[in-house]
């Protein structure tokens, strides 16, 4: 009566245990051929394998972590005793720990498992035993497994100790966790390489610039490319150079021509280009097109060269040009081609409407994700800072690149100098002297707000638009 009564305790218990709450991992059934082996523990051969018993076992298995399972077999059986009972049989039911060797994506998963057991005899004799198994499971899938089980049942009543052997099939139950799934390859952009040792994860690239990309085939990768979509070379930084000079064709006064002056040919080494010296092979200042002067009046403004503290470029104040005749010779004034009252060293103020153009413009430039590509509500603000450089030609346009500080710092570099690049190109291809813009990216070294916070990182990302005189 007693054992009758532990034996349901122990069933019942299990039945709880195995249906409690737990994490969300997925839980296993199992079902499997099993042979018990009563002889060599009682004198009896191994391999009399006639002898055997045989039956079935169903079981339930509740994971309670990544390398534990509780679980719950039930064990039908026929069994031979030797020089005793035959073809006995037998109802079991277990509970277990299962410990797995477990690691996320594996095929084979090792395991030890032990408990307690009670066993009815005829459905009437009640018995305990102590199991102790070693098994592996092998899975073919995210939901099946085949189940192969070896092990020992320690028997605390008469003879019945002996070996079982099994071999099943399981199935997870529910949803599976994702990390007893196979692991898929990571390569997030689809270009071959690896994300672990892609550059540029995101975006699909070439073995030779570590997944990131190069467009235009250039040899030069698009993040350090300023014309991206067109071949160029290192010295122009990736843009086009048809007479290969070392000057970018959007910036070489005579494209087609190598020359050292701007793009263009200067022979002699005076500063006039060829196309505008009439003595290309003699030098020459440019007041005298490019040929010598042999009068003591070097630059012919009737100043001699004595007194003139430029003399080599014709003007009225002392000897030296002033050419947008504010009072500030050329060579004194900040801004030499826009007129200015004295106290502002020769270059006009800046209206506080045209300052607010270029604070607005700041933010209101937008690029396409992770890209230096200009989005079109882009275009009508660098259209306004145009309008603003035009009023000032005195004036240079320094236009300086800020990122946020997620991702490489390197990366982040090359992203904000290639964002002005494009407002830089954008401005040059709507009529702005390329002499007048001048380029800088600082990455994420100036953040203007807080890199912790959604808002702080878009504050960052900007592009700023400083003028400053010539």
């Amino acid at each position: 009566m007693i054992r009758t009564i532990l034996c349901c305790l122990v069933f019942f218990l299990s039945i709880h245990l195995a249906f409690t709450q737990t994490p969300d991992r997925p839980n296993a059934f199992t079902g499997k051929r099993l042979w018990s082996d009563h002889q060599t523990t009682n004198g009896g051969s191994f391999s009399n394998f006639g002898d055997y018993g045989s039956g079935f076992e169903l079981a339930y298995l509740r994971n309670l972590g990544q390398k534990f399972n509780f679980g719950v077999p039930v064990q039908l059986m026929v069994i031979d005793l030797p020089d005793e009972l035959d073809n006995l049989t037998t109802f079991g039911i277990d509970a277990i720990g299962q410990f797995q060797l477990y690691r996320p994506g594996a095929r084979l998963i090792p395991y030890f498992s032990t408990g307690v057991g009670g066993v009815l005899e005829s459905w009437e004799d009640l018995s305990f035993q102590l199991p102790i198994n070693v098994g592996v499971n092998i899975r073919f899938g995210d939901h099946a497994f085949i189940n192969t089980q070896a092990g020992f049942r320690k028997s605390l009543d008469g003879n019945r100790d002996h070996f079982q052997y099994g071999i099943g099939l399981g199935f997870y139950l529910g949803k599976v966790d994702e990390t007893q799934k196979e692991p898929k390859s990571r390569d997030k952009d689809r270009d071959g390489i690896e994300d672990f040792d892609d550059d540029c994860p995101e975006i699909p690239g070439v073995a030779a610039f570590k997944g990131c990309p190069d467009t235009d085939a250039d040899g030069i990768e698009d993040r350090n490319d300023i014309c991206p979509e067109v071949p160029g070379t290192k010295e122009t930084n990736g843009c086009p150079d048809a007479d290969k000079d070392t000057f970018a064709d959007d910036v070489d006064d005579c494209p087609n021509i190598p020359g050292t002056l701007n793009g263009c040919p200067d022979d002699d080494q005076d500063g006039v280009a060829n196309q505008d010296d009439k003595c290309p092979k003699v030098a020459g200042p440019a007041s005298n097109q490019g040929c010598p002067v042999t009068v003591a009046d070097n630059d012919g403004d009737g100043i001699p060269d004595a007194e003139d503290k430029c003399p080599d470029a014709a003007g009225p104040l002392n000897g030296c040009p002033d050419s947008d005749n504010d009072g500030f010779a050329d060579n004194v004034d900040r801004c030499p081609n826009a007129a200015a009252p004295l106290s502002k060293d020769g270059c006009p103020e800046i209206k506080k409407e045209d300052k607010e153009v270029l604070d607005y413009a700041v933010q209101a430039v937008q690029f396409e994700f992770s890209s230096a590509n200009l989005k079109s509500v882009s275009y009508p603000v660098l259209d306004q800072v145009k309008a603003v450089l035009d009023k000032y030609p005195g004036y240079q346009l320094q236009i300086t690149g800020h990122t946020d500080s997620v991702g490489d710092t390197a990366a982040n570099e090359a992203l904000s100098i290639k964002r002005a690049n494009a407002c830089y190109l954008y401005l040059v291809s709507k009529g702005v002297d390329a002499n007048r813009l001048i380029v800088t990216g600082l990455g994420e070294s100036q953040p203007i707000a807080d890199n912790n916070t959604e808002e702080g990182r878009s504050l960052n990302r900007r592009v700023e638009f400083t003028v400053i005189p010539r």
